[in-house]
């Protein structure tokens, strides 16, 4: 088997969520997963996730966002980490599937396999912010 490299892995994986999505594309999906050009469209009470790397997301975040970042997602040889690991990371964060949750970063590969990731796994509403989070931490 060649070597793949990991841009290319998790592009891959990207397309995979997408094409899972657009399979299951209902109704329900249009209003449980969608993209907002901004925050405030976004009612109060959702739980904000942060996809940019650790460092990044603990140096400056929106107010009480919690750090996942994409790469936590990934295992040993940065190979796609099991379901049960992946529930385990989630609950780790927080997350149990009960709440909304948006998906802020400034890299939009990772934003989107992250709100994918969550979708996939049971949350229950996924927004994704469309724009870079660096923006709206450095203007408040």
């Amino acid at each position: 088997m060649a070597f793949i490299p990991l841009r290319s892995r998790v592009r891959r994986i990207l397309l995979g969520v997408c094409v899972l999505i657009a399979l299951g594309a209902q109704d329900s999906t249009a209003r449980n997963f969608a993209y907002h050009q901004d925050a405030s469209s976004v009612s109060s009470g959702w739980v904000v996730v942060d996809s940019r790397s650790a460092q990044q997301c603990e140096a400056a975040t929106m107010a009480s966002a919690r750090c996942l970042p994409a790469a936590d997602f990934f295992g040993p040889h940065r190979r796609l980490a099991s379901i049960a690991e992946i529930a385990w990371l989630l609950g780790t964060a927080g997350l149990d599937g009960n709440e909304s949750v948006l998906v802020v970063g400034d890299d939009v590969t990772d934003r989107d396999f992250v709100a994918g990731m969550l979708f996939i796994m049971g949350q229950r509403q996924v927004r994704i912010l469309a724009d870079h989070v660096s923006r709206l931490v450095l203007s408040n």
